[in-house]
């Protein structure tokens, strides 16, 4: 437990980091694109822009990138609760919700696991079909296969 509390505590320090780093540059930016009384349209354009993945889905294939993008936020609650049980082994997800709540959760898990492999496959196919089109790198591959995994 002692080794998991320290790299999570790095983790946690290069996060932190990073968004200092991040402020500083919003900072830096000029006084013009800080316009405070436009920050409710922009927050609202963010949302969109991240959550509702609307760039990406401008084209077809950007549905698979959507699902990808979703099923890594569903599968974040397995995460969340292997972490928890690193430092609590008797902790389960089924203790804070109903017995309803967890099988909805897994059921919920399991089909975007299932989506998941589907939109892996149209992306692969994809790249195969329109090889001299895309951009072909054994990373991408390679990120496809850990998605798979």
């Amino acid at each position: 437990m002692g080794m998991l509390l320290l790299i999570f505590l790095a983790a946690f320090a290069i996060f932190c980091l990073q968004i200092a780093l991040h402020i500083r540059h919003i900072r830096r930016a000029h006084p013009a694109c800080l316009k405070k009384h436009e920050i409710g349209p922009r927050f609202k354009h963010t949302l969109k822009m991240a959550f509702g993945q609307s760039r990406v889905r401008e084209r077809w294939w950007g549905i698979c990138h959507t699902v990808f993008f979703y099923a890594f936020l569903v599968f974040l609650t397995s995460t969340v609760e292997l972490l928890i049980q690193s430092v609590c082994p008797q902790w389960q997800l089924r203790s804070w919700l109903s017995e309803d709540g967890a099988a909805l959760v897994h059921l919920i898990q399991t089909y975007f696991a299932w989506m998941t492999i589907a939109a892996l496959i149209v992306v692969g196919i994809r790249r195969k079909i329109h090889k001299n089109q895309i951009h072909q790198t054994t990373e991408a591959w390679a990120i496809l296969g850990l998605i798979l995994g």
